[in-house]
């Protein structure tokens, strides 16, 4: 599940932006203001497997065109992350994400304006659904 405690905050650690997670934790809203030359949001994800197994499941972002994502492990040896697909426009990727038994991993979202993008406020939707295997 992702945990409440995601936060979207910039490179020097400031809040950002607003994380909303539904109650069961499969799915998430963040928002946040960007402009032209913006770089360095990061949106930290906390993914929790609460099982005694390894967890097996797919992250699916949507993300508005003007902005630029990469999706990164923040902690190495309990979460793997593999990109699985993008639509022609990556305003819609989806990711293998393996969790370690008993553990919260972060999985890091940097998050970057494009060139043409107008100033604003942009909101990035996902949520996760747990696979078998």
């Amino acid at each position: 599940v992702v945990s409440p405690s995601s936060t979207l905050t910039n490179t020097n650690g400031a809040n950002k932006g607003l994380v909303v997670v539904n109650d069961n934790g499969t799915s998430f809203t963040a928002a946040l203001e960007q402009h032209v030359g913006d770089t360095g949001s990061i949106l930290h994800l906390a993914v929790r497997n609460n099982s005694n197994a390894s967890a097996n499941t797919v992250l699916q972002l949507n993300v508005p065109s003007a902005l630029d994502i990469q999706v990164a492990s923040g902690n190495t040896g309990t979460l793997q992350e593999a990109l699985l697909s993008t639509n022609h426009k990556k305003t819609r990727q989806s990711w293998l994400l393996k969790v370690a038994p008993n553990n919260t991993a972060t999985l890091n979202v940097t998050i970057e304006a494009k060139d043409d993008a107008a100033p604003g406020t942009y909101t990035i939707a996902g949520g996760l659904v747990q696979i078998g295997g």
